[in-house]
């Protein structure tokens, strides 16, 4: 966009304006949403008309002598694209799921853990049950395939009996989180499930763990240091305790 054409669209908001906003207030508002930067400065200065439509002249003036839009800067890598037999398929961010899982039982709260096999990443480090999205299921769907897979707990099961009572759930994340410091770069979201039980469910792990097992929240986030929890899952389950 260049000075005239800022001109004009304003010179359009001014015929079309409610008769309780100001001119200067016009071209003001309008100056932040296309240069934030410069409606910045300009506030800063005696030049500045928000308030005072006789400094709309001055304002203009100034606009017109320094008038640029900053390109915008991005530092995305675009996802490269491979052919195959089936089409091109693109290697894109995956979807990661983490699911924090907390079961009241016996005047305590625990949360299901397991510690990574050697098959994984971060081998014999702590983490909740955490996978990814596959292709054709929801955000729900594979938030309760994962559970399944890696503890052989039944989300269905727990939400149905009568044995368990539901203190949160929730089919959509309750946070989405994102993180480019990594070489996995992925898109997370956080699941999550908190029912009371006289009894803690049977958990059992798969190939991707040693062992799943209900823990104490309190012992993990306080007494297990944090280097030997993988994925800043500490800080994952406190923020979820938080939103509670």
């Amino acid at each position: 966009m260049d000075f005239n054409t800022f001109l004009k669209k304003y010179e359009e908001i001014v015929e079309e304006k409610e008769s309780f906003i100001r001119e200067g207030q016009a071209l003001m508002n309008y100056l932040a949403t296309v240069w934030f930067d410069e409606y910045e400065r300009i506030t800063a200065t005696d030049i500045d008309c928000f308030y005072n439509d006789d400094l709309i002249p001055s304002t203009l003036d100034h606009l017109k002598k320094v008038w640029k839009i900053e390109k915008m800067k991005f530092n995305n890598r675009e996802n490269k694209a491979y052919e195959t037999e089936d089409g091109i398929i693109y290697h894109s961010r995956s979807v990661a799921l983490t699911c924090s899982i907390m079961c009241r039982y016996n005047d305590a709260t625990y949360v299901l853990i397991g510690k990574r096999s050697k098959l994984m990443d971060n081998a014999g480090k702590l983490n909740m049950v955490c996978g990814y999205l596959d292709w054709d299921e929801s955000i729900y769907d594979g938030f309760r395939r994962e559970v399944y897979e890696e503890s052989k707990l039944n989300i269905n099961e727990i939400l149905s009996s009568d044995k368990y009572s539901i203190a949160y759930h929730n089919k959509q994340p309750w946070r989405v989180s994102d993180s480019i410091d990594n070489d996995k770069q992925n898109i997370t979201l956080n699941m999550g499930l908190l029912f009371k039980a006289d009894e803690l469910p049977h958990v059992e792990p798969d190939e991707e763990s040693e062992w799943m097992k209900w823990v104490k929240v309190k012992d993990f986030l306080y007494l297990i240091e944090p280097n030997t929890v993988a994925f800043n899952h500490q800080q994952v389950l406190l923020d979820f305790i938080a939103q509670l």
